[in-house]
C-alpha cells in the first residue's frame, strides 16, 4: 500500500485493563476497552462519541501514548509504535501526534506567561532559535489561531484569558511542532456556547490550511456532525457503529445510536435537511450531565478568545 493511500493512523484490537481494589488487600483487573479498531486517514477528521464512562478519553490517551495499552496495535504511518517504541513514545512520535485536553486552564501552567507555553515546544523540538526568530514564530502561531495582537497576548498569564482564549493557546501550542495528527479530547465542552463555534471553525481551518488529521473525542453529536467526516459511536468500551457522519446520523442502525439521537433537543435525530455545514446547536449525548445549549452564533469571534502531549 502506498504512503498516500494508507491511513495515517490504524488502531487494531486495542484493549485496556485497569487495576482496581477488590476488598481490603486484593486487587483485580477490569477491562475497560474491548477490541477497539478504527482508522484515521490523512487530512481526515474522525469523531468518537459516547456517554461519560464509555471509554472515549481512554482511547485518546492510548493513541497519544500517555498510558500503555494492554493488547492491540497502534499503527502510525505504517509502523506499529507499540513494537517499535515498546517502553514509551519517542520525541519524534510526540512531535507527530499532539493532544488538546478538555480543560484549557488545567493544561496551562499558571506560573508562566503565554509566550513561554508556545516557546517551549519550539525550542524542545529545535524548530526555532532564541531571539527574533523565536519571537516571530510565537507571534505567527498566536495570530494563526485568532489571538491578536500577539504581542499583547504573549505577556498575559492563563488566568488573564477567557476559556476560549486559553483553548486557542493550547491549540497554538500543539500546532507549534507541526503535528500530523491532533487528538482533541472534548475541546469545547468547558467553553461558553458563544465560543464553541469559533474553536470548531478554527479546527476546520487547521485541517484546510495544514492538512492536519484529527481524532475528535466528544459527547456533542452536533459538533461531531459539523466537524467530522466520519463518526464512531462507543458504548461500554466497544465501538458499536461507525460510518460517514451524515449517513450514520440520518440512518442509525444500532439501537444505542438511535437512543443517543433520540436525546437530541427536540426529541429527534438531525434529519436529512440538517446539513453538516450548519453550526452545532449544542446537542449532547444523554447521560453526560450536560444540558442542551441554545444555538451558537455562526460568526467567528473577532478578538481574543479561545493541550497537548508532553513536548
Amino acid at each position: 500500500m502506498s504512503e498516500s493511500s494508507r491511513p495515517l493512523l490504524e488502531v487494531r484490537g486495542l484493549c485496556k485493563d485497569f487495576s482496581e481494589a477488590d476488598g481490603l488487600f486484593r486487587r483485580r483487573s477490569r477491562r475497560v476497552l474491548h477490541d477497539v479498531s478504527f482508522s484515521v486517514g490523512r487530512g481526515e477528521i474522525v469523531a468518537l462519541v459516547g456517554e461519560s464512562g464509555s471509554g472515549k478519553s481512554t482511547v485518546a490517551r492510548l493513541v497519544a501514548r500517555l498510558i500503555a495499552a494492554t493488547e492491540g496495535e497502534i499503527v502510525f504511518d505504517g509502523v506499529d509504535v507499540r513494537k517499535s517504541e515498546p517502553r514509551r513514545a519517542s520525541l519524534v512520535y510526540r512531535k507527530r501526534v499532539q493532544m488538546i485536553f478538555q480543560d484549557p486552564f488545567g493544561s496551562l501552567n499558571p506560573a508562566h506567561d503565554i509566550a513561554y507555553h508556545i516557546e517551549r515546544p519550539l525550542l524542545r523540538h529545535g524548530l526555532a532559535k532564541r531571539g527574533a526568530d523565536l519571537e516571530a514564530k510565537v507571534h505567527e502561531l498566536l495570530e494563526s489561531v485568532g489571538l491578536s495582537p500577539a504581542a499583547d497576548v504573549c505577556s498575559k498569564r492563563p488566568d488573564e484569558l477567557s476559556g476560549g482564549q486559553r483553548q486557542r493557546v493550547a491549540i497554538a501550542r500543539a500546532l507549534a511542532v507541526q503535528p500530523e495528527l491532533m487528538i482533541a479530547d472534548e475541546p469545547t465542552s468547558m467553553l461558553d456556547v458563544s465560543l464553541r463555534i469559533g474553536v470548531l471553525n478554527l479546527m476546520q481551518n487547521l485541517r484546510r490550511d495544514h492538512g492536519v488529521s484529527m481524532l475528535l473525542i466528544t459527547h456533542d453529536l452536533a459538533s461531531a456532525r459539523y466537524l467530522a467526516d466520519r463518526i464512531m459511536v462507543m458504548k461500554d468500551g466497544k465501538i458499536v457503529e461507525q460510518g460517514p457522519s451524515d449517513e450514520l446520523l440520518n440512518d442509525p442502525q444500532h439501537p444505542y445510536t438511535q437512543r443517543l439521537l433520540a436525546a437530541v433537543p427536540g426529541g429527534r435525530s438531525p434529519g436529512p435537511e440538517a446539513s453538516s455545514s450548519e453550526p452545532p446547536d449544542g446537542a449532547t449525548v444523554a447521560g453526560t450531565g450536560s444540558e442542551p445549549a441554545p444555538p451558537a452564533p455562526t460568526s467567528q469571534p473577532s478578538h481574543l478568545e479561545t493541550s497537548t502531549c508532553p513536548t
